[in-house]
């Protein structure tokens, strides 16, 4: 396979989130030879097929291009001797094929039935490793912090990254850019079974929870702080001022906007369930196409799914930071609830072997230290649950209704 194909290959990796570490190596060392090749990586990944790859599991490189060339295109270059293709002008030409040839590869997979996704925003197009936490930089560079020792990490353009088992703190070389410039983001993921605390480039801090990522400016603009959140997260922003006016610090989410100036603040927005706003200092603003409230210190906003209305309630807000210690509080919380939230932090997968549906009043509370054994957790729902019998296999959790 020539050095064309060869990239081209692992842009489509990359993109569907298959690569592997020694081809996310290649694909590195390819970025750096020139800043064209980092721009290309760039607007694939804000191109509107990007959403859809989260259907592409399934996806096989070589068998894709010859039945699409076969199917659509009848005057397709034919393969040389040896299954090489032939080789393009142009990598980027390259690339504008394959992008079509997914796109059909989609059209076929409506035809047949199979879920392909809606389009959704671009946070949503990334891909990243279920094992690893994973930094994307705005200049397609992949940095996988779990195999990167401790210490400063080179960013260039007089930025500094430094990371730890616990943080990662990024220091740009500005704190704001000009708004004419444009805005380039860097990205965080992290995935199940681990956490992680960012400073942002202002100042403020943001505590990662299992199954979450956030987006963030290399640098502020200097009218507003825009960040975009998947998942769960606590965070302390701090005031920041320029000139005369206080910029706002801007969350954005799938189903609700969180607009603050400096406070702090939990967010949860995972899929399949409620989106919620709590606060534990300052105020917040909680806003959607159709209803706006404003939160105090021990208020909730909470938006169920396909609802369009917030329902404001009071929490305890001493339960809402206990996770930060390593600490997870259950206070009236349902079975499968809480089954979901220990399987995030554990890194496991909760079965159940019939169908279960949790009752109105049947709730629990109590506290589980996450440093304990998976079983610590099983007993304590044991004692709660007499109809529901419960082991562990593995990294699942076996749910047993009886």
């Amino acid at each position: 396979m020539d050095k064309i194909e060869n990239i081209q290959v692992l842009l489509l990796r990359q993109l569907a989130g298959k690569l592997t570490e020694p081809e996310q190596a290649a694909l590195n060392e390819w970025l750096e030879e020139r800043a064209g090749n980092r721009e290309l990586l760039q607007r694939l990944y804000v191109a509107p097929l990007g959403p859809y790859l989260e259907s592409f599991e399934e996806f096989d490189d070589e068998a894709a291009w010859k039945a699409l060339a076969e199917k659509l295109y009848p005057a397709f270059p034919e393969r040389k001797a040896g299954g090489q293709m032939v080789v393009f002008k142009t990598l980027a030409a390259a690339v504008v094929i394959a992008l079509i040839g997914i796109a059909v590869w989609l059209s076929l997979q409506r035809k047949e039935g199979r879920p392909v996704y809606a389009q959704l925003p671009v946070l949503d197009s990334l891909h990243y490793p279920d094992s690893q936490r994973v930094l994307l930089l705005n200049n397609g560079k992949v940095i996988y912090l779990d195999s990167m020792p401790d210490g400063e990490i080179a960013m260039g353009e007089n930025a500094r990254l430094t990371k730890s088992d616990t943080t990662l703190i990024y220091t740009p070389a500005t704190t704001t850019i000009e708004s004419s410039k444009g805005v380039k983001y860097h990205f965080v993921h992290v995935p199940r079974g681990k956490k992680l605390q960012v400073a942002l480039p202002d100042g403020s801090w943001v505590w990662l929870n299992p199954e979450s990522s956030i987006r963030f400016p290399v640098s502020f603009d200097t009218s507003a702080r825009f960040v975009e959140l998947r998942g769960e997260a606590f965070f302390d922003v701090q005031r920041l001022k320029r000139d005369t006016l206080q910029l706002p610090f801007i969350v954005k989410l799938p189903q609700m906007t969180v607009e603050v100036l400096g406070t702090r603040f939990l967010i949860s927005s995972y899929n399949g369930s409620a989106t919620k706003a709590i606060v534990t200092k300052g105020a917040v603003a909680v806003s959607n196409s159709h209803h706006r409230v404003v939160l105090n210190p021990g208020q909730q906003a909470a938006l169920p799914q396909n609802a369009i209305e917030f329902t404001v309630s009071k929490v305890d807000t001493g339960f809402v930071t206990n996770w930060m210690e390593g600490v997870i509080v259950f206070n009236g919380e349902k079975l499968t609830s809480m089954l979901e939230k220990i399987a995030r932090y554990k890194n496991m997968e909760v079965v159940f072997v019939k169908p279960y549906q949790d009752k109105v009043n049947d709730t629990m509370v109590g506290s589980y230290f996450l440093q304990e054994p998976i079983e610590e957790f099983i007993n304590l729902l044991s004692f709660y649950y007499k109809d529901v019998g419960f082991r562990i296999e593995g990294q699942k959790i076996i749910v047993i209704p009886r």
